[in-house]
């Protein structure tokens, strides 16, 4: 088991550091060519619907972990979010993202962090709101649990879920702690929300803040 970690960790850094100049999100209109199929906006965003409405994203503000090029933030904005926060490991991810929010009317702010030390990214942008009434969560629980362990992974879901005040979503190939999550006050209101299994795109979960 430990052999096989050491392996999939030295795979996932091979992918994901600050400097690489792959994309995560596949486009070609965009001039994105993603990692792997499966990486187009409409994989990935499918499930989100759920929580991409006007009626929940009118004047509310959304926090991206994991942001990749934004795409999926723009989703949101295109319903009402009226700031965004977005951090992710790569920088041409980063700058992709502020470059897609550039002509955007509302608050917005991308920049490069390695999630998995949190506290780093607090210290380091200290934009960073006390809570927001969205989080989203999406592929990289697996990525920190695969290099840093689970006791690591489950204290970065649980600092996200201190940030959310009111939708909490999480996508990921592997198991989670869900009881973490219905302890700290969440309900869940979508569950195992998957399509395109083939591209190994992972299960969607959404949760909303009941306390």
């Amino acid at each position: 088991m430990n052999i096989l970690r050491k392996t999939l960790s030295k795979k996932t850094k091979a992918i994901y550091y600050p400097d690489s100049d792959q994309t995560y999100f596949h486009d070609e209109k965009l001039g994105l060519i993603g990692r792997r199929k499966g990486t187009d906006i409409a994989t990935r965003f499918f499930g989100l619907e759920t929580i991409a409405q006007e009626s929940i994203c009118k004047n509310s503000s959304l926090l991206d972990l994991g942001c990749a090029e934004g795409l999926i933030s723009y989703e949101f904005f295109k319903k009402g979010i009226t700031k965004v926060h977005g951090f992710d490991i790569q920088n041409k991810s980063i700058k992709f993202a502020n470059k897609l929010f550039a002509d955007t009317n509302i608050d917005f702010y991308f920049s490069q962090a390695d999630i998995s030390k949190w506290e780093n990214l607090e210290n380091n942008h200290k934009i960073l709101e006390l809570q927001y009434d969205i989080v989203l969560f999406l592929g990289i629980y697996h990525h920190i649990l695969k290099i840093s362990g689970e006791e690591i992974a489950n204290q970065i879901l649980s600092k996200s879920l201190i940030k959310t005040k009111k939708y909490f979503a999480i996508r990921t190939n592997t198991e989670f702690p869900k009881s973490l999550v219905l302890d700290l006050g969440f309900i869940s209101i979508k569950n195992d929300i998957i399509k395109y299994d083939e591209f190994n795109t992972g299960k969607l979960y959404i949760f909303k803040r009941e306390s």
